[in-house]
């Protein structure tokens, strides 16, 4: 069985990451995209799998 952890940093820059966790063992990917430009929505679309807009948050959304 693999074992897969998912790390969510919230507003750390890539060359960040990598200065102070070159420790951190296993696959890092170095394209990368999000679903949206900021927190909520993003962390919508990592928790059901869904588009944000698909997940019910958009830019008119209430829960902002």
């Amino acid at each position: 069985m693999t074992s897969v952890a998912v790390v969510v940093l919230d507003t750390l820059r890539k060359d960040v990451f990598d200065e102070y966790f070159s420790w951190l063992p296993g696959v890092y990917f170095e394209n990368a995209w999000s679903t949206a430009n900021y927190t909520v929505p993003v962390h919508a679309s990592l928790c059901t799998g869904k588009y944000p807009s698909d997940a019910g948050f958009h830019a008119t959304s209430e829960q902002f």
